[in-house]
């Protein structure tokens, strides 16, 4: 039987999907027009650019989903479907068509009274010509940008042509791409943006569509978002005079203005700032300075300026005795680049105390506080020409300081260089977290469930801040709510990636400015926003290249620092106060703020600027600590795993496809160079045998895939947490390391990639890992192999000194203690304290111990009534070359969900349970609540744990879970 994927989260079907970054959303947002017409509600049909093909689809759909409903179109992630599917990326075009005409005739009261229409589309993917019948409408060019056409002339000629249609014609995004890659004025670097189909960068379009070396090459076209059809009225005064030059009859009573029913224009969205007065970006803002709330506000209208003459906007905090004193309004004209949008910008601005408000913070400083802001705008000072509405904002202050350290504090002992560290509300903190990338490779997939279990998962690992990588998309406005609410800082970037982007014609790079514009104006309400990033990885990726000293290199450099360092630069400093910016997400810093000047090249010896990043797929050298970069801050580093056999049953089609090596297992791993895969197999294979035994199970397939999947997880979990201590070691060192942001949390299809939590939503080992090497507080094994020296430590990212007690524990194979030892410790606040060092093998392992024989376990508890635990497990030696003992976990159900864990024979090594597919959650502990998996588990010990059900798709909902247990004993057994 061939396996059909369905979206890891959907309810019922492909059509069943969460439409967001959509206004209002939960009664936020200025109200949509009186008269105004969800295109979803209408049916629509997919056509091919040769009409063989046809096909009913939603509105908001991609052209494969809709193929694949209507069963035209094999899974794409089933098997080898990804390339068997290109041939929908070859057609010319793809047209979503609806039956215009009819819709316009049913429009009922008070529709009459309009006199000027226009569509709203709040997401096109991405090449568009938009036509009503034979009149067109427009073309769109940016998958990121929403577009408003004024229609009212094409509406006056559907009365002639009633039957008309309304058509999204969608153009093949690679052959459009390609022909505008041959512009004159347009360069190309060779070698770069190594994508399964080239010339992305010349599409506004998610760059993953193209594919990447974590995503199937899918190139999805169709609108991603929903849209409106909507009329507006005149006033009576600008009826009246429209009425004589038309001579059209219309009551003025239909056009009078009605308290909350605002016929004659509408505000498209709030755009809010909030910063302390006085900030200025990336520098340090002035804690007890008054808060200011920038508004803006873009209006759709046909009205002249003057109309707004007198209107104020004034609001309150719902819940509290916070007031904002009546301000008048400012009529603005929009910057000339963002054509298709508003006609206006109505804007004001509020001072208010800078101690009037509750502070925000990451969930692992404080509460996550948030206000409801009620505002209400007036015109003519009337509250009969009024319309209100609510935004949820939050007051805080996010600072990225890459300032030079000084001379006295490296007279203290740090490295000399530049700094990169987040400082929130004036507070340096030390900065866990993951990289995300697109949720589905298909975004109409996406629902709440799925971004909620991902969030989530985040702050249950103990992570602050999450990046959202470039190559991806901006993410929705549901997202940022609910890093909002559950106190998650987000690393933003613009969406560019790896490429030496052109810089003409100027409507190429105004279309950009536009894009910028908007997502930054959208997203500054949400206090989760920590950073604007220009791209990912193109300063690391030009200069460790040398691309900007290879030919023609001082033209792509000078493209590159124009784009990111003016173009994109003043765009978001226009559009924020409260935000820093950087250009490239693994950057040097800068030589200078004002004017802005990148530093490149222009190091000095000994010191060290920004941040950096590491992939070491030499994966003997995975632990070697001296591989590991000093760094101030580390964006990005992680190694492959394949997701669990659970996963693979989703995708495999037959028996022979489940071995490790088979064609359907090495299509799933897109790592570099395309189509040879050898180098991701390859890491897989090794990053197993160096250190663990070898998989063997020559009677089942199954199991021994199942078993190698594991092990590679085991080996991608143990590696990422060495490197995520040591970056947290850091901090009390001279590079003063303040973060560390692994690659990377999720997938979007079901493959061997970087993350730590598959497709289906189960946790991989790293996900456990993570959580415990990010705790607050923990013990670490730093063992540095160069020297044989064994380093034990207390680490704490705490404001605050923290004192408490630790537990050395040797045991041998069997389970039997060798040597223990108790410590008392205090650690300063974001710092270290050694606990105890050992140098040579001799020393380390406890006699008359060997070293094949013997493995730590470290325990440590912290804080008021031990409120923080950690444990750790160290092996001195490969578990591959030790002598590992018959061992059998066996699991008990103790009531419901939770379990009764104990092993016979010998110590069990990095247990892992595993739970039945069609669930959602994850294990912890009983008595703790925390995460609990991978761990060592003695002979004479129980372990209880439970498993915690977020979401559960199973026919039998709340039928018990069953659990199943892997450990590295069953590799060779």
């Amino acid at each position: 039987m061939v396996p059909t994927t369905y979206s890891l989260w959907s309810f019922s079907s492909i059509a069943c999907v969460l439409v967001h970054q959509i206004i209002p959303i939960l009664g936020r947002g200025p109200p949509l027009p009186t008269c105004s017409l969800n295109l979803s509600s209408l049916d629509w049909t997919l056509k091919s650019s040769n009409g063989s093909i046809s096909t009913k689809t939603p509105f908001v759909n991609q052209v494969q989903l809709a193929l694949m409903a209507a069963g035209l179109l094999p899974d794409q992630n089933v098997g080898l479907n990804a390339q068997a599917i290109t041939w929908v990326n070859e057609e010319d075009s793809w047209t979503w068509s609806t039956d215009f005409g009819g819709a316009w005739k049913n429009l009922k009261s008070p529709w009459e009274t309009v006199n000027e229409y226009f569509f709203v589309f709040y997401g096109l993917d991405t090449f568009c010509n938009i036509s009503i019948g034979k009149t067109w409408i427009g073309y769109t060019d940016n998958a990121f940008r929403s577009w408003i056409f004024n229609v009212t002339d094409a509406m006056k000629q559907m009365k002639l042509e009633p039957d008309s249609k309304l058509t999204l014609k969608f153009y093949s995004p690679m052959k459009t791409a390609r022909r505008l890659a041959s512009h004159p004025t347009h360069s190309w670097a060779s070698g770069q943006n190594k994508t399964e189909y080239d010339r992305s960068i010349y599409a506004r379009k998610q760059l993953s569509d193209f594919g990447w070396d974590w995503s199937p090459a899918a190139l999805p076209s169709g609108p991603h978002q929903t849209a409106y059809f909507f009329g507006l009225s005149k006033t009576t005064k600008d009826l009246a005079q429209q009425t004589k030059k038309s001579h059209t009859t219309i009551k003025k009573a239909h056009f009078s203005v009605q308290s909350s029913d605002l016929k004659d224009f509408w505000i498209q969205r709030t755009h809010i700032d909030i910063y302390r007065k006085g900030q200025i970006n990336n520098r340090r803002p002035n804690q007890t300075a008054p808060w200011v709330i920038d508004l803006k506000l873009p209006v759709v209208t046909s009205l002249p300026p003057s109309y707004f003459k007198n209107a104020t906007l004034t609001g309150y905090f719902l819940n509290t005795k916070i007031t904002i004193s009546t301000s008048q309004i400012e009529v603005q004209f929009p910057p000339v680049y963002t054509k298709n949008g508003a006609q206006y910008l109505l804007e004001t601005s509020f001072v208010l105390p800078g101690d009037a408000f509750e502070l925000w913070y990451p969930a692992a400083f404080g509460l996550p506080r948030l206000y409801e802001l009620q505002l209400e705008i007036r015109l003519h000072n009337s509250s009969k020409s009024s319309v209100s509405w609510k935004e949820r904002v939050g007051f805080r202050t996010i600072f990225l300081n890459q300032e030079p350290y000084t001379a006295e504090e490296v007279e203290k002992g740090m490295t000399p260089g530049s700094k990169f560290q987040f400082e929130i509300n004036g507070q340096l903190f030390y900065t866990h977290g993951s990289n995300i990338v697109p949720i589905d490779t298909y975004r109409e997939r996406v629902n709440s469930t799925s971004i909620t279990w991902l969030l989530k998962s985040a702050i249950m690992s103990h992570q602050t801040m999450l990046r959202v990588f470039a190559g991806g998309a901006y993410q929705t406005d549901e997202f940022h709510d609910l890093c909002d609410e559950i106190g998650l800082l987000v690393w933003s970037e613009t969406a560019f990636s790896l490429g030496t982007y052109p810089i003409a014609p100027e409507s190429y790079l105004n279309n950009i400015r536009a894009e910028v514009a908007e997502n930054t104006q959208r997203l500054n309400r949400h206090p989760s926003i920590a950073l604007w990033c220009g791209n990912n990885e193109g300063e690391r990726a030009f200069t460790y290249n040398r691309l900007f000293t290879g030919p023609h290199g001082d033209v792509y450099k000078r493209e590159y620092d124009y784009l990111f360092n003016s173009v994109i630069r003043e765009v978001i400093l226009t559009n924020t106060k409260s935000i820093s910016y950087i250009p490239s997400s693994t950057t040097s810093g800068y030589l200078s703020l004002e004017p802005y000047v990148s530093r490149y090249y222009n190091s000095t010896p000994g010191e060290i600027y920004g941040d950096v990043e590491l992939y070491q797929y030499q994966t003997s050298q995975a632990f070697n600590l001296s591989t590991y970069p000093v760094s101030r801050f580390v964006n990005e580093f992680g190694l492959p795993s394949m997701p669990s056999i659970y996963t693979w049953e989703r995708v495999l089609t037959s028996p022979k496809e489940f071995k490790f090596n088979s064609s359907e297992i090495r299509a799933h791993n897109k790592v570099i160079p395309y189509g040879t895969l050898e180098d991701g197999q390859g890491v897989l294979t090794s990053g197993v045998t160096n250190y663990f035994p070898e998989p063997q199970n020559k009677d089942d397939p199954r199991t021994l895939l199942a078993q190698w999947a594991y092990s590679t997880q085991v080996f991608q979990a143990t590696a990422i947490a060495s490197q995520i201590a040591y970056y947290r070691l850091g901090a009390s060192r001279g590079e003063n390391n303040l973060g560390g942001l692994y690659w990377q949390l999720n997938d979007v299809w079901e493959g061997s990639t970087w993350s730590s939590i598959e497709y289906t939503g189960r946790w991989k080992l790293l996900q456990y890992l993570a959580e415990r090497t990010q705790d607050r507080v923990i013990i670490s094994p730093i063992y540095k192999v160069t020297n044989q020296t064994l380093d034990i430590y207390a680490t704490s990212d705490l404001w605050n000194e923290v004192k408490g007690t630790a537990k050395l524990a040797w045991y041998d194979f069997s389970g039997m203690l060798l040597a223990s030892k108790n410590y008392t410790f205090a650690v300063p606040p974001l710092n270290s304290t050694l606990l105890d060092r050992w140098v040579g093998i001799p020393k380390i392992i406890p006699s008359p111990a060997s070293l094949n024989d013997c493995w730590l376990h470290l325990q440590l508890w912290a804080g008021n009534q031990s409120q923080y635990y950690n444990e750790q497990f160290f092996n001195p030696f490969p578990l591959k070359n030790s002598r590992l003992l018959a061992s059998k976990v066996n699991v008990k159900r103790l009531v419901d969900d939770e379990f009764s864990l104990k092993v016979k024979g010998g110590v069990a090594f990095w247990v892992n349970l595993e739970h039945s597919p069609g669930v959602i959650g994850h294990f912890v502990d009983t008595s703790s609540d925390r995460p609990l998996n991978a761990f060592h588990l003695r002979p004479d010990e129980e372990r209880r744990v439970k498993f915690k059900i977020f979401y559960d798709r199973r026919s039998r909902i709340g039928s018990p879970v069953e659990v199943y247990v892997r450990t590295i004993w069953d590799n060779q057994n």
